[in-house]
């Protein structure tokens, strides 16, 4: 158990792409640690609004964090998924789509 932190446990795939079972991978997040992930969710946010690159923030900040490199890369395209499908729809509002 932690003091003052969250645990999370995430299930992934062995390497041999052999799906029989499945290991778990766990790591540990401290108050600190939510705080520099949200902290740098902003800011990536902000920079990926007016530039763009982003991701060049928060992948190597979920890598840190001990996420692995494939599962650090996935929640990260979620975050950028859901930028793009709102800047569409903000586009999309404001009738500036083709």
């Amino acid at each position: 158990m932690t003091r003052g932190g969250v645990r999370y446990t995430m299930l992934r795939s062995p390497p041999d792409g052999v799906y029989f079972g499945l290991s778990v991978v766990e790591y540990e997040l401290s108050i600190l640690m939510i705080c520099l992930l949200l902290f740098t969710g902003v800011v990536s946010g902000f920079i990926n609004t007016l530039a763009g690159g982003g991701s060049m923030i928060t992948l190597p900040a979920l890598m840190m964090l001990g996420m692995p490199v494939d599962v650090a890369n996935a929640t990260n395209r979620v975050g950028v998924l859901m930028q793009s499908l709102t800047g569409a729809k903000g586009f999309s509002d404001q009738d500036r789509l083709d």
